[in-house]
C-alpha cells in the first residue's frame, strides 16, 4: 500500500466517527444515493418517453455504465484487494460490505460512467451524476469501505469503457 493512498485514507475516514448524524449523511451518501440518482433517470426517462431518441441514449447510457460494472466486477475477482476494515486495526467501518474485493470501486465505475456517457446527450444530467458519483467515491472512502486506489480505478475503469465505447459506436456508423 502506497504512502499517498494511505495518507489520503486517513485524512478522509478521519471525518467519520465525528457526529451520528454526520456518519448517517455519510452512510447515505455511500449506500443509497446511488438509488436516488436511478430513480432521477427513471423519472427523467418517464418524462422523455415522448421523444424517443432521449430515451435510447440515456437507456443506452445505463448500457455502457452496466458494461463497465461488469468489467469492474470481474477486476475484483482477478486483483485481490482487502477493504480497509480487513487490514486495518484502527479502521472502523460505518458499514460492512464484501471481502477481499475492493479494487476497483464498483459504485464509483458505474456511476461515473453513468455520469460520462450522459455527457452528449444531456449535459446538465450528466453533471448532476458526475456530481453525485463524486460523492459516492468521496464517501465510501470516509465510510472506511474503500481506499482512494479503488476510487481512483474506479474512475479510469469508467473513462475507458466511455471512450471505447464512444469510439467504437463512431466506428461502425461509419461503415
Amino acid at each position: 500500500m502506497t504512502n499517498w493512498n494511505i495518507s489520503i485514507f486517513n485524512f478522509l475516514h478521519s471525518f467519520s466517527g465525528q457526529s451520528v448524524w454526520g456518519d448517517k449523511v455519510i452512510s447515505f451518501c455511500a449506500q443509497y444515493l446511488g438509488w436516488f440518482v436511478v430513480a432521477s433517470l427513471i423519472v427523467c426517462l418517464v418524462i422523455y418517453s415522448r421523444r424517443p431518441r432521449r430515451v435510447r441514449k440515456l437507456f443506452d447510457a445505463f448500457v455502457i455504465a452496466g458494461v463497465a460494472w461488469g468489467i469492474a466486477a470481474s477486476l475484483k475477482y482477478l486483483i485481490y484487494s482487502p477493504r480497509p476494515f480487513e487490514m486495518a486495526i484502527k479502521v472502523r467501518s460505518l458499514f460492512i460490505t464484501g471481502g477481499g474485493e475492493a479494487f476497483p470501486s464498483g459504485h464509483t465505475t458505474f456511476f461515473t460512467a453513468l455520469g460520462l456517457a450522459l455527457w452528449r446527450y444531456d449535459r446538465r444530467l450528466s453533471v448532476f451524476v458526475i456530481v453525485c458519483a463524486l460523492v459516492i467515491s468521496i464517501t465510501r472512502i470516509i465510510a472506511g469501505v474503500h481506499w482512494p486506489i479503488d476510487v481512483v480505478g474506479g474512475w479510469l475503469v469508467a473513462i475507458l469503457v466511455v471512450l471505447i465505447m464512444v469510439i467504437t459506436r463512431k466506428v461502425l456508423k461509419r461503415r
